[in-house]
Parts: structure tokens; sequence; C-alpha cells
């Protein structure tokens, strides 16, 4: 099966790279300790697994994007890091119960999801594998800000049928969301649906090298502070602290992110 982040597994490594992975991985490490074996779940290209198994941390990656995994093999190959990685869907882990004694769910990797049930599988699942003692590190988009923000910013959207103007006259984008990495440019269109559990963004990208334009739709589900620490208790978890940020500051409607250290009920 071809996956979502299978399709643009280049484009999402430069894009995945680009974010505050070493943010992510002081909070990490400030909050689990070097105690068993750690899952990072929704591990991508590896850029959490990789650095906390050189940090003497023993880790397993998971997901479920074949090109994402190869991609972090190849990583951790070239880092001499010991790492295992597992091709899996995280709503029906093949791990035994008790195997972890954490689990890391970082920069919203849950959340790709086609129902809430889904969601809740994917919990209890980490809830089945999770040691008596240990915890998991859930870090998603904080929904109540997201909404805010976007609901007060103006932005002039780009329709799709200006985007080769816009590639032929490049100074054009700087009136839209246009962003420049390594490989490629990309143009970005958010929006959420009408209740704001989802937010969809279509993604324009532009190959720099042979000028070949890749459309895609990215859609993740968000979460409120409530409505997620009532699945964590449906799944057995309850949150022990709830962070705004990676540098562990409280959350409040505000926060950019949403971050629960949860342990086993």
């Amino acid at each position: 099966m071809v996956t979502f982040f299978d399709e643009i597994s280049g484009y999402w490594t430069e894009i995945a790279d680009a974010r505050e992975t070493k943010k992510q991985l002081n909070f990490v490490k400030k909050h689990i300790a070097q105690l068993g074996v750690v899952l990072d779940l929704g591990c991508g290209n590896g850029r959490h697994t990789i650095p906390l198994a050189k940090a003497g941390y023993e880790v397993v990656g998971l997901d479920i994007s074949s090109r994402l995994l190869q991609n972090a093999r190849n990583r951790a190959a070239e880092a001499g890091a010991k790492a295992e990685f597992v091709r899996s869907d995280m709503r029906c882990l093949p791990f035994r119960s008790e195997t972890f004694s954490a689990v890391i769910s970082l920069d919203n990797s849950f959340g790709y999801f086609p129902t809430e049930e889904d969601a809740l599988r994917t919990l209890k699942e980490t809830t089945r594998t999770l040691s008596q003692k240990g915890l998991l590190t859930l870090d998603v988009f904080n929904r109540e800000h997201m909404l805010q923000r976007h609901s007060t910013r103006k932005r002039l959207e780009l329709p799709f049928l200006i985007f080769n103007i816009v590639k032929r006259f490049p100074k054009i984008g700087r009136l839209f969301r246009w962003r420049e990495y390594p490989s490629f440019y990309m143009i970005q269109q958010r929006s959420f649906t009408k209740n704001g559990d989802e937010l969809r963004d279509v993604w324009l990208f532009c190959d720099k090298k042979t000028g070949k334009v890749t459309v895609a739709t990215h859609v993740v589900q968000l979460f409120s502070l409530a409505h997620t620490k009532a699945l964590l208790v449906a799944s057995g978890l309850k949150a022990e602290s709830i962070h705004g940020n990676y540098d562990g500051s409280e959350y409040t409607a505000n926060s950019d992110r949403l971050i629960l250290n949860s342990c086993k009920i």
C-alpha cells in the first residue's frame, strides 16, 4: 500500500528536517529517562529516533511509510546509530504487551486517522504496549490556538490557475504563503472543516531541478485539550503533566502546542 507520505517522501523529508527537531528532542530528554525501550510512534525519516539512539536511548521507530523508513535506515547507517525501524499501522502495533518504558508521538504524528475510533484504537494499542510505569508523550497541534490564529489572519489565497504565473514570475509569490526548501518551492493553502476538527492543507511543490509541479492534500485531525484527555482516559491513560510548548511552559488556550505526558491509570 502506497501512503500519502510515500508519494511525497522526498519533499516531506526536507519539510520535516526544517521543523523544531532540536527543541522536541530536548523536551523528550528532559521527561524520559534512558531506561527500557522507547517507541517513536510515527517516526517518519527518523529525525527523532536516530539522535535519541545516538544519545544512548534504546529506541524503535515505527511508521507506515516504507519510503520514509528506508530513508531513516539509510540515515541511521550513515550516523552509526543503533536504532530499529518497523513498518506497521499504529492502530495495530506488532509488539508484545508492556514492551516499552515510553512511547513518543511528536510533531502531530498522531492524527492521520479517518475516524475518531481509529485514534482511540491507536491509544489503546499504545497503552497495551506500555509498561506499568511507562510514559506516553503525545504532541499535537493546539486546536484552539490554530483556529483562533487562522480566523484572524488575513492572507491572500493562491488559485491553482495562476500557479504557473507565479512560477514564471517568482516575485509575485511574495504575496502568498511561499516557502523555499533545498530542492523545491512550496505554496500552501490552509483551511479547516466547519466544526474545526480537521486541518486541510493543499500543497503545491515545484521541483527546482525539473520544474515539475506536484499537488498534494494533507489532512490531519485537530484535538482540544478536553477531547484529548477524554480519549486518553478511555484508553486507560491519565495525563500527568500538560505543556504548551517544547520549552515545558504551561499549557494555555493560546499555546502553540498541546503536549501531554500520560501514564497508565
